[in-house]
């Protein structure tokens, strides 16, 4: 996303206009941040401004982009919001006490995960270790998938090159997010099938609530998990347990994958991220 940064001719003496687009950088880590320029497009161009009242722009300072003027620090806070809404087309993605949220969002596909939800996945997880947060909880968006797997309608028509450079991106993705130095809590509030029980795994923690599906199903389609599952499963449930999942590719309900050691706690649907951000929070409380 590119932003250009334009400030009011009459801003208030007192507003630090330095510090302020000190802090657009910092938190925008990713973003492309430049002083505007006439003959450039910009997504959004932020006029950043101290007075108290409208800003008139009478001049438009470059061809394109969404203004947004800076007044205030609920200002910025809203506009911060606005642009991490936008950044990923299937990623959403805020910040609230130092703890992030990263919904998955491709409802319809039941949060399927395509080629570029994984790059996604990939830039997100870089992206938090530049912000401020503390700890991360991923979720899938709508109360029927947590992620039901890879997108195999993206699949089925790879050659053995998209196939391989499909697996890198996806094992890049998931070790990023398991080498988060922060904590990491799969809340998952639905089918975590292949790929998606894969994404759980990579996470340090996983809760779920009664409806949580898990399986390895990739077996049925004459393949083997390919985003790590055989290497961390083994590492979460006894052996046995694992080769049965991984070669039988049966399914697991809530009740079974808390009694296996799949995940550490059943949870009520409506509390599920309210009890992840708790879980989070308490431990940051503690090491204060």
């Amino acid at each position: 996303m590119k932003i250009g940064i334009k400030y009011c001719g009459g801003c208030n003496p007192n507003y630090n206009r330095k510090k302020a687009v000190e802090k657009i950088s910092k938190n925008l880590t990713g973003c492309s941040i430049e002083s505007v320029s006439t003959d450039q497009e910009y997504n959004i161009i932020l006029i950043v401004c101290g007075c108290h009242r409208t800003c008139i722009k009478d001049q438009r300072p470059a061809k394109s982009g969404q203004y947004v003027v800076l007044h205030s620090e609920e200002d910025f806070e809203n506009m911060e919001k606005s642009i991490m809404k936008e950044r990923w087309d299937f990623i959403r993605y805020e910040l609230r006490d130092e703890i992030a949220l990263l919904t998955i969002s491709r409802p319809e596909k039941l949060n399927a995960l395509n080629y570029e939800l994984y790059q996604e996945l990939s830039e997100v997880a870089d992206f938090v270790k530049e912000t401020e947060a503390k700890g991360l909880i991923i979720t899938g968006d709508g109360d029927k998938a947590f992620v039901a797997g890879a997108d195999i309608a993206e699949m089925k028509d790879m050659t053995g090159k998209d196939a391989y450079d499909f697996g890198v991106i996806c094992n890049r993705a998931f070790r990023k997010i398991e080498l988060l130095s922060i904590p990491v809590i799969a809340a998952v509030n639905g089918y975590a099938l292949g790929g998606g029980c894969e994404l759980a795994l990579s996470c340090h923690i996983r809760i779920c609530t009664s409806q949580a599906v898990f399986a390895m199903p990739e077996v049925s389609l004459g393949v083997i998990p390919g985003s790590g599952g055989t290497q961390r499963l083994p590492r979460l449930v006894k052996i046995g347990m694992a080769k049965e999942l991984l070669l039988g590719g049966r399914m697991v309900d809530a009740k079974e994958a808390l009694r296996i050691g799949l995940v550490s706690q059943i949870v009520p649907e409506n509390l599920l991220v309210d009890i992840a951000w708790q879980m989070l929070r308490k431990r940051l409380e503690e090491r204060i």
